[in-house]
């Protein structure tokens, strides 16, 4: 992570002194680029692997697309690339009052459940 004063430092130096400046900032800040692109490509390695985890551990609580009624539902489930789970329940909210009293009501049952 830069700090401010590195970043002008760095803008300074290359308005200043371009002929010393570019060649220093591609030399140093290449090697940190690519330590951090690695750093980024192996933290979405893990998150893959950790995605992959929890969905072969919810396999246990999907429910069969055939079995899920109406069919549109399993149409939208196979467009979305999701599966439903047992134990939830899908309502599509249209207006935006209704949305708002779904969500709160949602809230307050969460909170009254969650013992």
């Amino acid at each position: 992570m830069r700090t401010a004063q590195g970043t002008i430092a760095r803008i300074v130096g290359l308005e200043d002194f371009p002929i010393l400046g570019l060649p220093l900032l591609w030399f140093f800040g290449s090697r940190r680029f690519e330590s951090h692109s690695e750093a980024r490509r192996q933290k979405l390695v893990n998150h893959r692997c950790e995605i992959h985890r929890v969905r072969d551990a919810i396999k246990l609580f999907q429910i069969e697309r055939s079995r899920i009624l109406p069919k549109r539902l399993a149409d939208f489930a196979a467009i979305t690339g999701e599966e439903y789970l047992r134990g939830n329940q899908l309502r599509l909210l249209i207006d935006g009052v209704e949305t708002f009293d779904a969500i709160l009501a949602g809230i307050a049952t969460a909170g009254k459940n969650r013992l």
